[in-house]
């Protein structure tokens, strides 16, 4: 079962058409050659007999589970990631934020893989380099963010 893993797409004869659904909704889509691309895998769908997978580019598409091998994310100092982001579902918002205040715990940071196009990402880049920096926190309320005994800094 693969729903919810990282994985890579692989051996599609042809580039994949968009649906009818995205035809009607963006109808200068043109077919995409998906071969190589990563993403996380969404759900089974059973109609299909495909994976609903989302790449890392934010493209969603039925995949073959033929055609999908796992593929375990690098480490962030090979150029990796710690999580995927957003979480696969509600309650994967709980492992989501386990998992990072786990790596932010042990390192001070944190890399999220994120499932989501260059539009997005760039405007988001540019929101965040927008905003004015954030000043530490406080002394009398640095505990109430970080916790009794903390060893991370804001």
């Amino acid at each position: 079962m693969l729903s919810g893993r990282c994985v890579r797409i692989f051996g599609l004869a042809q580039p994949l058409e968009p649906n009818a659904e995205t035809r009607r909704r963006r109808p200068a889509d043109v077919p995409l050659d998906l071969n190589g691309a990563c993403g996380r895998c969404l759900w089974w769908d059973e109609d299909e007999f495909k994976y609903a997978v989302v790449t890392f580019d934010g493209v969603v598409a039925g995949i073959p589970p033929e055609c999908l091998e796992e593929v375990p994310p690098e480490p962030p100092e090979d150029g990796g990631f710690d999580a995927v982001w957003p979480a696969e579902d509600q309650d994967g918002n709980w492992d989501l934020a386990a998992s990072m205040g786990g790596c932010l715990a042990a390192r001070g940071y944190c890399v999220l893989q994120t499932c989501a196009g260059s539009a997005v990402r760039e405007s988001a880049s540019q929101e965040a380099t927008s905003r004015p920096a954030f000043d530490d926190a406080r002394a009398e309320t640095e505990s109430a963010y970080l916790g009794d005994g903390n060893t991370t800094r804001c």
